[in-house]
């Protein structure tokens, strides 16, 4: 079901493909999303999904509140899915960083 990604992004870890994890289509929502694993086990994901201009600027701006991720990203008892920890560990532009979020999920 997975699917090795041809794309390749410009950080450190680009020698590394992305795998599909999954698609979906339709009226409300469309988009990809792909994870890779590196050395050191850690997991990094992108979402990819078409934005309508008007939202750009306000989707930016919360995006760009990544240390509140843990105030408004949803959580769930069952099955577990939290927050555990977001911190922003590297600021390039006004919307461009780099963020660590740390998770707790049922697996």
């Amino acid at each position: 079901r997975h699917q090795k990604s041809n794309e390749h992004t410009n950080n450190s870890n680009s020698d590394e493909e992305w795998i599909k994890q999954g698609e979906q289509h339709g009226e409300r929502h469309d988009f990809a999303m792909y994870y890779k694993v590196s050395p050191t086990n850690q997991i990094t994901c992108r979402l990819e999904t078409p934005i309508e201009p008007q939202l750009l600027i306000p989707i930016l701006a919360v995006l760009n509140e990544s240390e509140l991720y843990p105030t408004w990203i949803p959580q769930y008892k069952v099955p577990r899915l939290e927050v555990v920890k977001s911190e922003k560990l590297c600021q390039m532009g006004r919307v461009s960083q780099v963020i660590l979020v740390e998770t707790e999920v049922p697996w």
